[in-house]
C-alpha cells in the first residue's frame, strides 16, 4: 500500500536507461555500502547464538532489550535524522560553513535527548515492575532486563549520532569512509565480544554493542571533522 501511494510521485512510466550518468553514479555510490552492510548484518546472528548459551531466558531477554532500543532509535532517526540529509545535500554543494552548523547543530539536539534516556534508565527497573505479574513477567526477569538495558545504553547513542555523522557523509558524496570504519571498527571488536560474554555473559555483550556503537560514531566525527576543515581551509585565499 505505501508503494501504491508513492507511485504517482514518480509520474508517468518511462524506460529505465541503465546506461545514464545519474545510474552510474548511483552504481558507484553503492558498491562500498553493500558488501559492508551485509558483513555487519552477522551481528545479530551472532548476538542470539552467543545469548542462547547463556541459560533460559536469556535470548529472549535480550532480543527484547535490543528491540525497545532499536524501536526507539528508528522512530527519532524518522523525525529527526532524515529531514535532515535534504539540508545537508544541498549545504554539501559548498557552503562548507552550514553543513558543518547542520550536522553539529543536530548532533547536540539528540545528545540531549540520549542523556534525558540515561535519567530514564536510571528508574527503568521501577518502570519495568509493572509487567510484573502479566504474561509470566517476575521480579527476576525485571531485573536482569534492566540491566541488560543499562548493558545496552551506549546504543541508542551511538546508533542515531553515527546515522547522523553517516548521513552528513552520504550528503557530501563519500559512501567509501562510513562504510570502511563501521567494517574495521566492527572486525576489530568481534573478539572482544565474545570474551566479554564468556566472562561476563549477557551484560559482557551488552557492553561490547554500546562499545561498538560509540567507539564507530566517535571515529566517524572525527574523520568528518577533518574533513570538513580540510574543505573550508581549501577555500580560504591564499
Amino acid at each position: 500500500l505505501k508503494l501504491i501511494f508513492l507511485l504517482p510521485a514518480l509520474g508517468r512510466w518511462r524506460r529505465p536507461v541503465f546506461h545514464s550518468p545519474t545510474v552510474t553514479d548511483a552504481r558507484r555510490l553503492l558498491k562500498p555500502l553493500l558488501p559492508g552492510q551485509a558483513y555487519q548484518r552477522t551481528e545479530p546472528l551472532l548476538d542470539r547464538f552467543l545469548s542462547s548459551m547463556n541459560g533460559a531466558g536469556s535470548l529472549s531477554l535480550f532480543s527484547v532489550a535490543q528491540q525497545i532500543y532499536a524501536n526507539v532509535s528508528l522512530v527519532t532517526m524518522k523525525t529527526l535524522v532524515s529531514p535532515l540529509i535534504p539540508k545537508l545535500a544541498v549545504d554539501a554543494r559548498g557552503d562548507w560553513r552550514a553543513y558543518r552548523h547542520t550536522y553539529r547543530k543536530r548532533l547536540l539536539l539528540i545528545a540531549c535527548v540520549a542523556c534525558a534516556g540515561v535519567v530514564l534508565l536510571i528508574f527503568g527497573e521501577r518502570i519495568l515492575s509493572v509487567a510484573i505479574g502479566h504474561a509470566g513477567v517476575t521480579r527476576e526477569n525485571v531485573y536482569a532486563l534492566w540491566l541488560i538495558m543499562a548493558a545496552l545504553g551506549g546504543v541508542f547513542g551511538g546508533v542515531v549520532l553515527g546515522q547522523i555523522v553517516s548521513a552528513a557523509f552520504y550528503a557530501a558524496g563519500n559512501t567509501k569512509t562510513p562504510a570502511k570504519v563501521s567494517a574495521i571498527v566492527y572486525t576489530i571488536y568481534l573478539p572482544f565480544k565474545i570474551i566479554l560474554f564468556l566472562k561476563y555473559g549477557v551484560i559482557g555483550l551488552g557492553i561490547t554493542v554500546s562499545a561498538y556503537c560509540l567507539t564507530n560514531f566517535l571515529i566517524q566525527f572525527v574523520m568528518l571533522e577533518r574533513d570538513v576543515a580540510r574543505k573550508l581551509g581549501n577555500r580560504q585565499p591564499s
